[in-house]
């Protein structure tokens, strides 16, 4: 486990893009690191990229549309229609559905997208910190599982041709 793979590592589980998603079997796969380590360290470096993009957000929206007012007027636009559309639904099931969508490891959902809605809908610090942390690492479990079914379902399909032909 050399520098290299740990920073690639690292980058792929606090990229948007990717997060533990990418990071997890990258990190087994690719470099050869045990499971148990490839979770470990994905789940932390995103947890804390989702949890640092939640508290910076308000400095960084504030001093956006204060530089920009397009910028600005484009932000009140979008965040008042995703309030207006959504905001019903995401306060009643409110930090539930935060974990449930930070959990779920799909495209376009994890800790950055979660750590945007959580601070659209003014939810607490404290709670989504607990929030993200507790749902990045029931994602990374997800992505494990995938990647052992992954590699089970192909041994059990050759073990019943093998079978029959035999």
């Amino acid at each position: 486990m050399d520098l290299n793979s740990w920073l690639t590592v690292m980058l792929l589980a606090a990229s948007p893009v990717s997060e533990l998603r990418g990071a997890i079997p990258v990190a087994y796969y690719v470099f050869g690191w045990p499971l148990q380590l490839s979770w470990a360290v994905s789940v932390v470096i995103n947890a804390l990229a989702g949890i640092m993009v939640f508290l910076l957000l308000p400095r960084v929206v504030a001093l956006l549309t204060r530089r920009f007012k397009k910028l600005a007027l484009l932000y009140n636009i979008y965040s008042q229609s995703a309030l207006r559309r959504h905001g019903v639904k995401f306060k009643l099931r409110g930090l539930i559905g935060l974990f449930i969508f930070i959990a779920i490891p799909l495209p376009f959902t994890g800790a950055w997208t979660g750590a945007l809605l959580a601070y659209l809908f003014n939810f607490p610090k404290r709670a989504t910190a607990l929030v993200t942390v507790g749902a990045v690492a029931t994602a990374g479990l997800l992505v494990v599982g995938v990647m052992a079914l992954g590699q089970a379902v192909p041994a059990l399909i050759r073990e019943l041709i093998i079978g029959k032909i035999s």
